[in-house]
């Protein structure tokens, strides 16, 4: 799926990735860095995402929200390791690991 340009990238990601211990740290960020970028929804956005999904309550966070909100406008689905955020992918129908 990399190979086939499948993969992006949230600016977030890349910031969480970036502030942590990598290896090959200088190589690994160029090629996160080289990924596409995903949408990225406005405050607004979230907000509005928030309380008509009502995602409040669930154990996910602003920056789950700005992922799940950025896989609805991209039309992308969600990879994610962290159960809460996974849960809330599989109910509005964007997590990876449900299709």
């Amino acid at each position: 799926m990399l190979q086939k340009g499948l993969i992006v990238i949230h600016p977030i990601v890349l910031g969480e990735l970036a502030t942590g211990n990598l290896l090959n740290r200088p190589k690994t960020l160029a090629a996160l860095r080289c990924l596409s970028k995903t949408a990225m929804g406005t405050v607004d956005e979230c907000m509005q995402f928030i309380e008509i999904h009502r995602l409040y309550g669930r154990g996910i966070g602003w920056n789950d929200i700005q992922l799940l909100v950025a896989a609805r406008l991209s039309g992308n689905f969600l990879w994610s390791k962290d159960r809460w955020l996974d849960d809330a992918a599989k109910k509005l129908g964007v997590s990876y690991s449900h299709h």
